[in-house]
């Protein structure tokens, strides 16, 4: 299941309704920063570890990749696959993966 929300404050209403395995967010937000937009979602949701995929053009210089980070850079060599990796790698390791394992379903969230 996939839900989009169009700023950074729509998306944090919409981590409050769904239960969300990964976070796709492209940048940059017209509403606010990426660290600022994942310090909410974390506090907000404490207990829903957040795993994110950002796509942005230029690196966030007050985020860095990590196990529940991923960053990929929008070039002339990105593409769906590369997204589609990044967001399955991140999936895998979820407690969801093993519940919908079979169903084609993967819930996620795209601010």
């Amino acid at each position: 299941m996939a839900s989009e929300a169009t700023n950074g404050e729509t998306g944090l209403v919409l981590l409050d309704s769904i239960a969300v395995d990964v976070l796709i967010l492209s940048t940059p937000l017209p509403d606010m920063g990426v660290a600022s937009f994942l310090a909410r979602a974390r506090e907000q949701n404490p207990c829903q570890p957040i795993k994110l995929v950002l796509v942005t053009d230029e690196p966030p210089g007050d985020l860095t990749p990590s196990e529940e980070i991923k960053i990929i850079t929008l070039s002339s060599d990105s593409s769906v696959a590369a997204l589609a990796e990044a967001a399955l790698s991140l999936y895998s390791d979820s407690p969801h993966a093993q519940a919908s394992s079979g169903s084609g379903q993967i819930p996620l969230a795209l601010a």
